[in-house]
């Protein structure tokens, strides 16, 4: 939550949603048992890396453009 900057109410909400999606599972911190540990399934893990492509090629096909933009602010 705190890295979020959002309400501890709303994290656990938001952990809820994303462990019924499939995209997080919840583990015990075996030295606090008052914090649970969250991590990336399989399915968060390849979904990020479809994302982070498609993200990449837009960047790409967006060089040219920035560039000029770039160069006109400086």
């Amino acid at each position: 939550a705190e890295r979020l900057a959002i309400h501890h109410n709303s994290a656990v909400e938001l952990a809820g949603r994303l462990s019924r999606s499939g995209l997080i599972e919840r583990s015990s911190d075996p030295t606090d048992r008052r914090r649970i540990l969250l991590g990336l399934t399989e399915m968060a893990e390849a979904r990020l890396a479809s994302l982070s492509a498609i993200h990449l090629e837009e960047l790409r096909r967006l060089r040219p453009v920035l560039q000029r933009l770039l160069k006109a602010l400086g």
